[in-house]
């Protein structure tokens, strides 16, 4: 992934390997990656040398579409199953409904 300034004209340089990446206000990055089969939630810190973690690093089921809560605390993501939200820190998933629809938060 690159993130590109608009405003300014400038490519930058690589965040991280991955897709489907959202920020929150804070420039914390959640994006997903293929580990053994299955897409991950992985998240990465806004410094650019943070080791980056697997949020979801026991999945037997593909993670995709994540996007940080307005406050950042959690982040909602599709599975086959329905939509999940979890801790932006990492933790257990809860399902929150059965509908395989793409996540967002109303605000």
């Amino acid at each position: 992934m690159y993130f590109r300034d608009d405003y300014l004209r400038q490519q930058g340089s690589a965040v991280a390997k991955g897709s489907q990446p959202d920020l929150d206000d804070e420039g914390d990055i959640v994006f997903v990656r293929s580990v053994d089969g299955h897409t991950h939630l992985f998240a990465k810190d806004s410094h650019q040398r943070s080791p980056e973690r697997d949020l979801t690093p026991h999945a037997t089921t593909d993670h995709t579409e994540p996007t940080f809560s307005p406050d950042g605390r959690t982040i909602a993501f599709r599975a086959p199953d329905g939509i999940y939200t979890m801790p932006a820190a990492g933790g257990a998933p809860t399902k929150v409904s059965d509908t395989a629809g793409l996540p967002a938060y109303r605000g």
